[in-house]
């Protein structure tokens, strides 16, 4: 099936996944309206997920990208799938933190490691872009994944991966 664009984001979803996304979305906040920054701040990954896609898209709350990559980084790294995309989206676009395309691939891929499928879309127009040198580096970014479950902090440098956990700029 062709991809879409969906909103104002370079985020290209299958069209059947685009409906399930949007209603996944308009429910989390229904379910959450009045309590969401609550339960975000109490580590609900859900809802953390749910502020960054507020402050991402405006809704309800002005509309900042840097606030908006500061929730979806807590959301992954409680472990919500979805996450990564979201913040390999705001790297490849430069929203919210400056333009990089080997942190956007590499969060993709930690995406599509956790389950999501939306991201494979996004690799793919990525790809066309980095050099082979740059795909390799990526590739091994994201298998330092620092919020896999199975590893954790433990098995990483997390002085080599600051800039992909959000607490420092990549060198």
């Amino acid at each position: 099936q062709r991809a879409e664009l969906v909103g104002h984001r370079h985020e290209y979803v299958a069209p059947d996944a685009r409906l399930h996304v949007l209603l996944g979305r308009v429910l989390g906040l229904v379910l959450f309206a009045g309590r969401e920054d609550k339960a975000a701040e109490q580590g609900e990954s859900m809802a953390q997920f749910n502020m960054g896609w507020m402050y991402d898209n405006g809704e309800g709350i002005p509309e900042d990208d840097s606030k908006a990559l500061e929730w979806y980084l807590k959301s992954a790294r409680n472990g919500h799938t979805e996450s990564p995309n979201y913040i390999g989206i705001l790297y490849d676009n430069g929203d919210g933190t400056p333009e990089d395309d080997i942190a956007a691939y590499a969060w993709w891929l930690i995406g599509i490691k956790r389950g999501d499928e939306a991201p494979r879309n996004n690799i793919d127009f990525l790809a066309e872009k980095l050099t082979p040198e740059q795909l390799a580096k990526a590739k091994a970014l994201a298998e330092q994944d620092p919020y896999n479950k199975a590893g954790g902090f433990d098995r990483v440098d997390v002085r080599e991966t600051k800039w992909l956990i959000g607490q420092g700029k990549r060198a």
